[in-house]
């Protein structure tokens, strides 16, 4: 949900706002997926070697560096390089969370448990942009805040849940 409320009007955030040309704001934007390709590979294999846990924790941590300094960028380069780390961050939490899931959830459950996780982001993508909208995603970057703020409280919830169940 907090990405899709920023991330959704990313576009009309950097044309509007930020004056960046329609081609430009184009390449910015694909290259959040171009870093994903590059470094989906490296995603699954350091979760393997550091833990499930280390990897959702620090890219947790980079994501709300991202999304606060989304909220503050001023330049293109600032905005390319943020749309890579982005798609980084992405593709370093993916496999974690998954690996994670699997690792705690009983064989019989995980298909269930993989579901929901699938039907919770599509109603996030569903409700994301929305509020994204009440909140003005085109006009300022106020939904880069609320996300980064977002992802901290969740990030904290991990962290007290990590803790509680450390041995499990």
């Amino acid at each position: 949900m907090a990405t899709s409320m920023s991330i959704s009007f990313l576009a009309i955030y950097l044309t509007t706002t930020k004056s960046i040309s329609p081609q430009t704001t184009g390449i910015i934007i694909g290259n959040s997926s171009l870093a994903a390709v590059f470094t989906s590979f490296f995603g699954g294999s350091l979760s393997d070697r550091y833990g499930s846990k280390k990897i959702i924790l620090s890219s947790m941590t980079a994501w709300i560096i991202v999304f606060i300094s989304y909220g503050i960028a001023t330049s293109m380069l600032t905005s390319l390089v943020l749309s890579a780390l982005n798609g980084c961050c992405r593709s370093f939490f993916e496999p974690a969370s998954k690996a994670l899931l699997a690792d705690i959830t009983i064989p019989e459950d995980r298909l269930l448990v993989f579901n929901l996780r699938y039907g919770a982001i599509n109603a996030g993508a569903v409700v994301g942009p929305l509020i994204g909208l009440q909140i003005g995603s085109a006009e300022s970057g106020l939904p880069f805040f609320v996300a980064a703020l977002i992802y901290s409280i969740y990030m904290m919830s991990l962290i007290i849940q990590f803790r509680a169940f450390k041995n499990t």
